[in-house]
């Protein structure tokens, strides 16, 4: 019968890197989206392996569509929450609008990965 920690004994290096990643990210607290809302720490590790793994699937070109795919799911809700230019007037605006036509940018190209690929 297995106890619960076995994995622990059998992977120590993984287990000390899956210690360290969930430290840094409990240990953020200024991810606050332009609403206010503060995420959850097992949220933004999320994003952050969405960002990690899409990339590396494009980089190594493994199964470079899905990686793609999961990109632009990733800019479609990040945009909003980080770059909602609507909530700002005048100069603070700027970036926001700036980063917001980046994201769209990045979808197009993500897009043109996906039809190379297929």
């Amino acid at each position: 019968m297995r106890t619960r920690g076995a994995w622990r004994s059998r992977n120590p290096a993984l287990a000390n890197v899956l210690a360290v990643v969930v430290a840094f990210f409990v240990e953020r607290k200024g991810f606050a989206t332009n609403y206010g809302w503060p995420l959850p720490a097992p949220l933004l590790a999320i994003g952050f392996a969405v960002q990690l793994l899409g990339g590396l699937s494009l980089i190594f070109a493994l199964w470079p569509v899905v990686g793609a795919l999961i990109l632009i799911a990733f800019l479609f809700g990040a945009t909003p929450l980080y770059h909602n230019f609507f909530m700002f007037h005048g100069k603070e605006r700027d970036p926001h609008l700036y980063f917001t036509l980046v994201n769209i940018a990045l979808c197009g190209g993500l897009m043109m990965v996906i039809a190379s690929a297929l």
